[in-house]
């Protein structure tokens, strides 16, 4: 498509300009740190009370770092999935608002490339929310915690190998649907007519699906967004939680893994030639 690379490096250098988007790189730092703090002070009172009342601690005896990890990490990622949802609804419904959508339509590129340039934004923008989720989470935890295996009565439930392992693969899998997640922004926002009313509609219609998804039963499975971190979480970083905890080292069925690598890479590329497709037949 004519021009796509330029509206992509477009795009770039207005993000890196953006202070919207400097204060969301703040908050996916803030965050995840402030989830970790919040482990490190209920961890902190939970031995404080241990020691006064002389009995033994409860729990796990090494390994206690990879739970506030995973969750921290998750948060971050639920909070990153939001944004790029309001990333990709704000895109190409706000330039239509201030008309540079019209304005780069007759002088650098074509329709499809309108949306092509902004739906290739969506990786990128998907392994920096990973990364600096993830970055802020690890050096936090680390200053208080350690990243053994996990232990309980003298006995090893999950070894480090195992645990990096399904770490890796929560996170791999988180990757696609994210990138769906922000495709479907993109969708709703060229179908809107104004950037609040595309940002309203993709979040409620997210958290709305989120709210009632359960009711899909194993249908759920088959949709992106089942496998996105979210606040109302189905996804691996959830059951990857469970097992940092030491409840399970079932973790997550090869089967759902499999689809969660598969099926939102499709669906994205799904939604952004649909919101292609609506902008080449709209008016600007």
């Amino acid at each position: 498509m004519k021009g796509a690379w330029r509206v992509f490096r477009a795009e770039w250098f207005r993000l890196l300009r953006s202070r919207a988007t400097h204060l969301a790189g703040f908050f996916m730092v803030l965050i995840p740190t402030l989830h970790v703090v919040a482990a490190r002070f209920v961890d902190s009172a939970e031995r404080l009370e241990a020691a006064r009342s002389g009995r033994e601690l409860l729990g796990l005896e090494e390994g206690r770092g990879w739970a506030p990890l995973v969750e921290a990490w998750r948060v971050g990622l639920a909070l990153g999935a939001l944004l790029l949802l309001i990333h990709g609804a704000r895109s190409i419904a706000g330039d239509r608002d201030s008309g540079v959508l019209r304005l780069a339509s007759t002088r650098t590129a074509s329709r499809g490339a309108l949306a092509a340039g902004r739906v290739m934004t969506g990786p990128p923008l998907v392994l920096l929310v990973v990364a600096l989720s993830g970055l802020a989470s690890y050096v936090t935890t680390l200053v208080w915690f350690d990243f053994g295996p996990l232990m309980e009565d003298g006995y090893v439930i999950l070894e480090v190998s195992e645990l990096r392992r399904e770490l890796a693969r929560a996170i791999l899998s988180a990757i696609p649907a994210l990138w769906a997640v922000h495709a479907f922004g993109l969708l709703v926002s060229s179908i809107s007519r104004g950037a609040t009313l595309a940002v309203a509609s993709s979040v409620a219609l997210f958290l709305a699906f989120d709210l009632f998804k359960t009711s899909l039963g194993q249908n759920r499975f088959w949709l992106f967004a089942t496998y996105s971190p979210s606040f109302i979480d189905n996804s691996a970083m959830q059951e990857m939680v469970g097992l940092a905890h030491g409840y399970s080292d079932a973790g997550v069925p090869e089967s759902l893994m499999r689809m969660s690598y598969l099926l939102p890479a499709p669906q994205a590329l799904l939604l952004a030639s649909l919101a292609a497709l609506v902008l080449t037949r709209r008016r600007l």
